[in-house]
């Protein structure tokens, strides 16, 4: 897959370069192999955070899991609307990920969590993590600073959240930028 910086009205979004993708003898990149973003949880801490996402990647397809409040998809849906975006956005559950689903099975190539998150185990989610042999892990502390805490927000669920951060390559690195 490569991707270029287009402009749009309002910023940029990364979307994917048919033109390099034909040099190279690939075909276009169909929606139905566009990557897929699997964002577990979804309310007050992260709705910014997704459609943020959504609108800098147009061509990733969303998948929505233990989502509490069905009242965040109709904003997420409301705010994508005006985008065209609202079509990539679907419900999922983790058995659409299970291995014996054989060629039927889903993948996710990005997964999300924060504190509007449900508490869970990583064995809980191990379909979700074993469905691509690259997962990209993307923590949002919203809700978990200092500058966004509030009293809905478990602290030690954001412990949790951070600690497992920092036991990934990126959570290594100290402030001199060193791991």
């Amino acid at each position: 897959m490569t991707l270029k910086t287009t402009k749009v009205q309002g910023g940029k979004v990364w979307l994917s370069a048919e033109e390099k993708a034909r040099e190279r003898g690939q075909e276009i990149w169909p929606p139905l192999s566009w990557p897929t973003l699997c964002f577990l949880g979804l309310g007050p801490s992260s709705i910014e955070f997704l459609i943020s996402l959504a609108q800098l990647f147009p061509e990733l397809q969303l998948v929505l899991m233990e989502v509490e409040d069905a009242s965040w998809i109709a904003t997420l849906r409301s705010s994508l609307d005006s985008k065209g975006g609202s079509s990539r956005v679907q419900l999922g559950n983790i058995e659409d990920f299970a291995e014996h689903r054989g060629p039927a099975r889903r993948s996710c190539q990005a997964i999300s969590w924060s504190v509007d998150t449900p508490p869970f185990s990583f064995y809980r989610y191990r379909e979700l993590f074993y469905s691509e042999p690259f997962i990209l892990a993307l923590f949002n502390f919203q809700g978990c600073s200092m500058e966004t805490l509030t009293d809905h927000v478990d602290r030690y669920y954001c412990e949790y959240l951070h600690q497992s951060f920092q036991a990934t390559l990126c959570g290594k690195i100290s402030e001199s930028k060193s791991a």
